[in-house]
């Protein structure tokens, strides 16, 4: 059986992860927290340079006043985000793994990392005295996550956004027909004006693809 070093670097290598930045120690990392809390971190991997490179070729995003990402591991499309929004732009990071967001401090010491849940959005928006976000990218594993987990944050994001605002969340593609992510689909399509599927990104690891979610409607019980 593979150790959890011999793991890690199995996973880096077919992500690419060398080649974008992220370090051996990083992929350890996020392994761990994989292992403290599965259900949570729902990946062996952090997202591939790929995928957040897809998620955050928005001209949207590069006009953004406020963004704000949940569940930034270790800091996979965070980079992404950081390196295409304004230098004026506030960014919130929230993330449930402590030694996650030590390590997300320490390599963006210049941004706003949380740690705690995202049903708590609002609150720390609050905090930071900003107002609501153009917006929202996530990182959460749906397909593993609680109903009511998934409820709680899917409203609070549509609680905080800005009209017009925008709603990102990525799946992998091998879950699709999952119970829970076949639900998280039509819970996006009741909650938002409108939700547009991307193509695959077949060079993640597993491959993946997202969702983009447009300018909220009237509540209807999200």
């Amino acid at each position: 059986m593979k150790n959890i070093h011999e793991l890690s670097s199995e996973v880096e290598h077919r992500n690419g992860s060398h080649s974008n930045g992220l370090t051996k120690g990083e992929g350890l990392l996020f392994l761990k927290a994989f292992l403290k809390n599965p259900s949570y971190v729902g990946a062996l991997a952090p997202s591939s340079r790929y995928l957040a490179d897809a998620m955050t070729d928005y001209p949207w995003l590069f006009e953004a006043k406020t963004v704000v990402e949940l569940g930034c591991g270790t800091g996979a499309i965070t980079e992404c985000i950081l390196e295409k929004i304004p230098s004026t732009a506030t960014y919130l990071g929230i993330e449930l793994d402590g030694d996650c967001v030590k390590h997300l401090r320490k390599r963006f010491p210049n941004r706003t990392f949380c740690h705690g849940s995202a049903e708590e959005i609002k609150k720390y928006l609050a905090d930071m005295g900003v107002g609501s976000p153009d917006v929202v990218i996530s990182g959460l594993p749906w397909a593993v996550l609680p109903q009511e987990l998934q409820d709680g944050i899917i409203s609070e994001v549509v609680d905080c956004l800005a009209p017009g605002g925008k709603f990102l969340t990525f799946a992998y593609l091998h879950a699709k027909i999952m119970p829970r992510a076949v639900r998280l689909k039509k819970h996006l399509r009741h909650c938002f004006g409108g939700v547009e599927i991307s193509k695959t990104v077949w060079k993640n690891f597993p491959p993946a693809f997202y969702y983009i979610c447009n300018k909220p409607k009237a509540r209807n019980g999200c």
